[in-house]
């Protein structure tokens, strides 16, 4: 498999090879890049079932452009500053999540569960926001330009 950690050379690079660990052992099977230096290689394994539950992992500035995560339980998650242009987030339970500075654009989030999510500075440019739950979601500042609220809640 890709993504195997080689020469950990400190805590915060096992850290992360361990989260990779937890995240594919959690359902999921197709490819995501994460930021380097935390692994040699840079692509790994990601895409997840739908019943994947994946809580409260640090995925801060993850690339995970194209993903596709649906129906995933990210509860508490932290994306802040993740690129997740063109994922596939629908269904996901994204309650709570720290996707501030995130890149959206092009994302299906429709029927997601943002509750409580801050979505500060994100870019939803063109993203998929239909029947989404946005109770309480923090959008300060992001650009929402041509993204579809169609019948969401809590605007």
């Amino acid at each position: 498999r890709h993504g195997a950690c080689s020469m950990l050379t400190t805590m915060n690079q096992f850290m992360a090879c361990l989260v990779l660990a937890v995240a594919l052992a959690g359902g999921c099977s197709r490819e995501v890049e994460l930021p380097a230096p935390q692994c040699e290689e840079r692509d790994v394994l990601w895409v997840c079932s739908d019943d994947a539950d994946l809580r409260s992992l640090d995925l801060h500035a993850a690339q995970l452009s194209f993903a596709e995560l649906e129906g995933v339980n990210l509860q508490g998650v932290n994306l802040e500053g993740a690129r997740l242009d063109n994922a596939d987030l629908s269904h996901a339970n994204l309650e709570g999540a720290n996707l501030s500075n995130a890149r959206l654009d092009k994302a299906n989030l429709s029927h997601a569960n943002l509750a409580g999510a801050d979505l500060t500075w994100a870019d939803l440019t063109g993203a998929d926001l239909s029947y989404a739950n946005l109770e309480g979601t923090v959008l300060d500042d992001a650009k929402m330009r041509n993204a579809d609220l169609t019948g969401s809640t809590g605007r």
